[in-house]
């Protein structure tokens, strides 16, 4: 008997090389906020951004983790430009539901806190999709309150009075 004789018998069936495929995260997870800098994005006319990244420390429903040497989720908050306002705004709001409240700083004394959001830990919903003219799927997050999360992974029972 020879091996594709064997491979056969076993029941392998063929399969597509997944290498350099990537799909997004589609899920609800306990998170760990990794990374919270300042960042100029020099592709798009030098504009200042507040780049964080988060990795997942437990999946409460959806996608398993995967391994990786780049952190699980990231998210640019645009500091310049037309929605420099909005995107402060959605920072400050994310930083305060992780128990930091950044707002009491100026735009100069702020990238000084920066380190209190790393190493706490979270909650983040997250989904994917594919834009219309577009063949490559994009990763969408939200960062969630953990009575929020548990309830969107299934994990609040009904019958919780709060």
């Amino acid at each position: 008997m020879g091996v594709l004789d064997s491979l056969k018998i076993a029941g392998y069936k063929p399969k597509a090389s997944q290498d350099g495929v990537w799909e997004p995260y589609n899920g609800v997870y306990k998170v760990d906020w990794a990374t919270c800098r300042k960042e100029i994005d020099a592709k798009n006319g030098n504009v200042a951004y507040i780049q964080a990244e988060w990795n997942i420390v437990d999946v409460l429903g959806g996608m398993d983790k995967r391994s990786s040497k780049y952190a699980d989720f990231q998210k640019r908050y645009y500091i310049e430009g037309e929605k420099a306002e909005a995107n402060m705004q959605s920072f400050l709001d994310d930083a305060f539901t992780f128990g930091i409240d950044l707002s009491t700083e100026s735009d100069d004394s702020l990238p000084n806190r920066f380190g209190e959001v790393v190493g706490r830990q979270g909650y983040l919903r997250a989904w994917g999709w594919t834009p219309k003219d577009s063949d490559t799927p994009r990763q969408s997050i939200v960062l969630q309150q953990e009575k929020a999360a548990l309830k969107a992974a299934g994990k609040l029972s009904k019958a919780t009075p709060f």
